[in-house]
């Protein structure tokens, strides 16, 4: 401590000297790097937002052009999925295509609800995707869904792109 203070106070009230002259400060613009990536990297790990069935719908879709539904009245709505067989058959059904399907897991299944979540490849940013299955009178089960990044303004398409695929593949499922 004393040679600090010395190298300080011979050197004058020059505060830059002292700082060049220890190392420890040298490694400041590194750390505070480190600490910015890892704060704007937590938004990846992010607990999802309040989710699930009220009152019998899906949460809307926010504002930001990164969520789509079936259950929206928008231009950016899509239709619901259809499946020819009960609400079992189709939760089955619908459990078997998104675990097929990169970076999931599902987090909450039920009777007739499944949340799922979709990490991406590059940053690991996660898309909380919901469905909500109901049946009809003839035995068809209709499937509403919201696909919803967990935060950033714009997917670029990702929700959307995601829910045409899981769509095609319905399309092309049998009755088990």
């Amino acid at each position: 401590m004393k040679q600090r203070s010395r190298l300080f106070f011979s050197r004058g009230p020059n505060w830059t000297n002292w700082i060049k002259s220890e190392s420890k400060f040298k490694k400041i613009p590194a750390a505070l790097a480190l600490t910015f990536a890892a704060s704007l990297l937590t938004g990846c790990f992010t607990t999802p937002p309040e989710l699930g069935v009220q009152n019998g719908t899906l949460k809307p879709c926010p504002s930001t052009p990164n969520c789509v539904t079936s259950m929206g009245t928008d231009s950016e709505s899509m239709p619901a999925l259809t499946f020819n067989g009960s609400i079992v058959a189709a939760r089955v059904k619908l459990i078997d295509i998104i675990s097929d399907m990169p970076r999931t897991s599902i987090i909450e299944q039920n009777h007739n609800y499944v949340h799922a979540a979709f990490s991406s490849k590059l940053f690991g940013f996660v898309d909380d995707v919901e469905f909500l299955l109901s049946s009809t009178p003839d035995n068809k089960t209709i499937i509403d869904f919201r696909s919803a990044s967990r935060l950033g303004y714009s997917d670029l398409g990702v929700n959307k792109e995601r829910m045409n695929a899981i769509t095609a593949q319905f399309e092309n499922a049998k009755p088990e």
